[in-house]
């Protein structure tokens, strides 16, 4: 996921979507994007820093490549 920030949950634990995607299967690297993601999102909502069209592409490439795996996950 090429421009997704590299950032950290800031030690608010939580964690509930990432423990259920782990156990449905999803890759390392897809949880990792996923935790990225949420962490975009709350800056984005409480006005954290500006979101810029680039940001706003990638965020959307990414949770289109997350969503790719999930529904290889549901493929038999």
């Amino acid at each position: 996921m090429r421009g997704v920030a590299r950032a950290t949950n800031g030690g608010r634990g939580g964690g509930g979507a990432a423990a259920g995607a782990a156990v449905a299967g999803l890759s390392p690297r897809a949880l990792g994007v996923l935790g990225r993601l949420r962490l975009l999102r709350d800056r984005a909502v409480h006005g954290a820093g500006d979101v810029t069209a680039v940001a706003a592409r990638d965020f959307v490439d990414s949770c289109r490549t997350v969503a790719r795996e999930v529904a290889a996950l549901r493929r038999p």
